[in-house]
């Protein structure tokens, strides 16, 4: 979703700005095997859409690809402890590597001297990045009794999301396929 936002939003504010992406992205070391046979067969702005959500769904792709996954890029936990709870349950502070520093490290690729294979990886965290900080779980942690080292951003945190039903579901994993 991200990526067809930012493509929509750049054609719309910034036309000249998506050539200039889609050049950085045909730099990306993955594009010839994994993004080009998908954009075939289609018209020209719909194959510069596509590209562009491909780049925002990558990081996501390529999770346990020791060359390119940064598992602890997806988000940060800043502690929620609801009121009421003892003071022995911790409120640690977010780890330092986040999405934050994250964001911030792939902007500077950006806006440095980097090659274009190196910004294409950047700009692929960049817009996944802007969707998974929109996603309320990817940027808190509840610490209680129950969670004294917190829930991992509702990943231990159980729901039933059709009451008639005995089936649980994590609540961020709920969350993040609400949209589908």
């Amino acid at each position: 979703v991200t990526g067809a936002i930012t493509y929509d939003e750049l054609l719309k504010t910034s036309p000249s700005a998506i050539a200039r992406v889609i050049a950085i992205l045909r730099q990306h070391p993955q594009y010839d095997s994994r993004w080009k046979p998908q954009l075939s067969g289609t018209n020209q702005q719909d194959q510069e859409r596509l590209l562009f959500m491909l780049a925002a769904r990558w990081p996501d792709d390529i999770r346990g690809d020791k060359a390119f996954d940064h598992p602890m890029w997806h988000y940060i936990d800043y502690p929620y402890k609801p009121p009421g709870q003892p003071a022995s349950v911790p409120s640690p502070a977010p780890d330092e590597e986040n999405i934050v520093a994250a964001f911030k490290q792939n902007v500077a690729v950006i806006q440095g001297a980097a090659h274009d294979d190196q910004k294409a990886i950047a700009l692929c965290w960049i817009f996944h990045l802007m969707g998974d900080s929109h996603q309320p779980l990817h940027t808190v942690s509840l610490f209680t009794t129950q969670f004294p080292d917190g829930d991992r951003g509702g990943n231990l945190f159980y729901i039933r999301p059709d009451p008639s039903s005995s089936a649980t579901q994590n609540l961020h994993a709920y969350w993040d396929n609400i949209l589908l």
